[in-house]
This record gives structure tokens, sequence and C-alpha cells, in this order.
């Protein structure tokens, strides 16, 4: 029985020493780690595998709000096609990037690299989709480095 405390903890550490997150990485509600990649957010969420072995997943949306469609499908196709070691899916209107990632041999390199993958994916992504499918949003609409934005 995977320890996910323990998965959590190393999770949180490798975080913010490789910088994905500012100060100190705190888990949401559900235990999952957030964080931001230009207009998308992703989460490290630490658990179990169905087998009792530790798991991490890092996983995106790339776009809510999508209705489920064969253009949809099919430029969901060309993600799983094109990319190693990720899937992407839609499930209740969210398109979805992962990347699961086995607990006992993770390396702090290993998990950062996951991140860095699922990030710039929904990063790139999202606007590819919106505009092939007409319909979706991201959760951070806009340029974050506008010169007319303002953070509140």
């Amino acid at each position: 029985m995977a320890n996910v405390e323990m998965i959590r903890a190393f999770v949180a550490r490798v975080l913010e020493d490789g910088g994905l997150v500012d100060g100190r990485a705190e888990p949401d509600s559900d235990g999952d780690f957030q964080v931001r990649q230009g207009s998308a957010l992703y989460w490290v969420s630490s658990g179990q595998a169905g087998d009792d072995s530790g798991l991490v997943q890092v996983f995106g949306v790339v776009l809510e709000d999508v209705p489920l469609s064969r253009k949809l499908l099919t430029a969901v196709n060309e993600i799983n096609r094109d990319y190693l070691w990720i899937r992407c899916f839609w499930h209740e209107g969210r398109l979805v990037v992962a990347r699961d990632l086995a607990a006992d041999t993770l390396t702090a390199e290993a998990l950062v690299g996951a991140c860095a993958q699922i990030g710039r994916i929904s990063d790139e992504q999202d606007d590819k989709f919106k505009e092939l499918i007409g319909a979706g949003h991201t959760f951070f609409e806009g340029d974050p480095d506008d010169e007319d934005s303002v953070e509140v």
C-alpha cells in the first residue's frame, strides 16, 4: 500500500525546489497542487493506483465548457498520437491532458519534466482547440504579460 502523505511531501518539495510554485507548495482541498503556466492551470496529484502502488498524476485542463464533437475527438486523437506518455481526453465538458508517473521510481527531474510537458501542452493547445471547435474557455483568458493587464 502506497504512503500517499510521503508522496505528497516529495511532490511539494520538488514543486518548491523546481521553482514551479511561488513560496511554499500548499495542496488544495483535494490534496492536489495547482500550478499555472500561461493561460493554463494544471494540477499535480498524489495517490494510489488500482494495484495499491503509489501514483503521481500531472493533469491540466486545456479548455472548459467544450461540447463533444467529431472534430474535437479527431484533434484529441492527434495529441494522443503525437505526444509521448500523454493522454488527452474529454470528460464532462473539459478537455484534459494528463501524464501518470509511478511514485516508487519517480525522480525530481522526471516530475519537473512531466510538469513542464503538461503545462506547455495545456498552454499551447488551448487557443488551437478553441479556434478549431469555436467553443470553450481557459482558466486564465488573455496574455498574462499583456501591458494592459492588471493583477488584483
